[in-house]
């Protein structure tokens, strides 16, 4: 399976055109038969306009392809360095055991301090 990163707004653009051109389709297919019966028509749409609620919230529901960055500032691993260094955007990492490290560096191991 393709993990491509699409827009939500783009997939919900295209749920409403497939439904769209479905009802005109099948509308033209009512009229069109010997059968026609207004009833069922009526409650075929009313499934399939429902459906599409569905799948647009579904969409809509789904988190972010894009991950937040965390930068090690805002890690709770992250300490600001003291003394001399103190200043200069750096701390230490107790994560990776490494001192001499950027505020402004991210990693994918970084979890959000729940200080602020």
């Amino acid at each position: 399976m393709n993990d491509d990163t699409i827009s939500r707004q783009a997939a919900i653009d295209a749920l409403w055109k497939a439904l769209y051109e479905y009802e005109d389709k099948t509308e033209k297919q009512f009229i069109e038969s010997d059968e026609l019966d207004v009833e069922d028509w009526v409650q075929h749409r009313i499934f399939v306009q429902n459906m599409n609620d569905i799948d647009r919230q579904t969409i809509l529901d789904l988190p972010s392809a894009q991950p937040e960055v965390i930068h090690c500032n805002s890690c709770k691993y992250w300490t600001q360095s003291t003394g001399k260094m103190k200043g200069y955007g750096l701390g230490r990492c107790d994560f990776h055991d490494a001192d001499l490290v950027t505020c402004n560096g991210f990693c994918y191991w970084a979890e959000r301090r729940n200080d602020g």
